[in-house]
């Protein structure tokens, strides 16, 4: 018996509000949200949980997310800048639908960034 798995992925480009604090530390902040996030519409299992931000002047940040309240995953950039960035990420879930995927990502990116249009893609 197989798992019920959905796919999802996102790109957008972001800017950090508010707080000032780097780009970096907020994305650790969004992985956590979103993980938490999922978890309550029923994801039961992370598959695949993976992305990259790009910014101008910056060294490539890979991140990635292996379990329901893990830690996120860094490699690359040191990230202490708190300008606006493109990112990419895509998902593979179980026990959770590829729309519910979805709106979790876009809901938590605009708690925790100020978000130009997105483009979803399944």
């Amino acid at each position: 018996m197989g798992l019920d798995l959905a796919v999802h992925a996102e790109r957008c480009e972001l800017r950090p509000i508010g707080s000032g604090r780097p780009a970096r530390d907020m994305l650790a902040a969004w992985l956590a949200d979103l993980a938490e996030r999922l978890a309550s519409r029923g994801c039961t299992f992370i598959g695949h949980l993976k992305g990259m931000a790009v910014a101008p002047g910056e060294e490539t940040l890979f991140f990635s997310l292996t379990r329901l309240g893990g830690e996120p995953g860094f490699k690359g950039g040191a990230w202490n800048g708190t300008g606006p960035f493109e990112l990419s990420v895509s998902a593979i879930l179980a026990g959770i639908g590829e729309e519910e995927i979805g709106l979790a990502m876009r809901q938590t990116l605009e708690e925790h960034f100020q978000v130009s249009p997105a483009e979803a893609t399944t």
